[in-house]
């Protein structure tokens, strides 16, 4: 019979923690796929481990691939995602030549325009400009990939008929500045939680 009057209060206190961290343990891995990448970030930071490693300090970042017919998107992107790599201080973005510790690739998959509102006559008088890439990181010292995200997007509402109005090239410059920030986030820390919308949050 375990009698709690035998144990000071900090034992006590360190057994049921482990129990508990135990029990929790095995939750999450009987109910989750090994696979999943977003999972693998979630279990990677809740054992306090960073998601790129502590010695890396040199990425490269090529240019994108682009599967969508905006030609001029891949250079506009990886200009402003080195850009926000560099401003964060943690990385030293290095030409494609030079060696690093660190690869990042990508594809641009989609360019949407998608009508959102319509007049009385069925014509879109509000559209959302939508952007998605697929992003890979590298552990170059390693020869390990350190995760694949396939799915990381940006959008913007605007009207080009209604006031306040917007043409497509200066909202295409915003999303992909909000995309670049995601990218660089999601690079980084492994998670851009913090610029997702309401109703993104909404849908996870």
């Amino acid at each position: 019979m375990f009698n709690i009057y035998k144990y000071p209060f900090k034992k006590i206190f360190v057994f049921i923690f482990t129990c508990t961290m135990i029990v929790l343990h095995g939750c999450i891995s009987s109910t989750v796929k090994k696979n999943d990448p977003s999972i693998k970030d979630v279990l990677i930071n809740f054992k306090g481990e960073p998601v790129i490693p502590r010695e890396a300090n040199k990425i490269m970042i090529p240019v994108f691939n682009n599967f969508t017919n905006q030609p001029a998107l891949s250079y506009k992107l990886i200009t402003k995602l080195r850009e926000q790599i560099i401003s964060d201080g943690r990385l030293a973005v290095v030409s494609e030549n030079a060696p690093a510790d660190l690869l990042l690739k990508g594809i641009i998959t989609a360019y949407q325009i998608q009508p959102v509102k319509y007049n009385g006559f069925e014509k879109p008088i509000r559209k959302r400009l939508r952007i998605t890439s697929s992003i890979r990181l590298f552990d170059v010292t390693k020869d390990r990939e350190i995760f694949l995200d396939r799915n990381i997007q940006a959008f913007e509402e605007f009207s080009d008929v209604i006031p306040p109005i917007s043409s497509e090239i200066s909202i295409q410059d915003k999303v992909l500045d909000d995309l670049a920030k995601r990218i660089a986030l999601k690079t980084i820390n492994g998670w851009y939680t913090v610029l997702m919308t309401p109703v993104e949050k909404g849908k996870k």
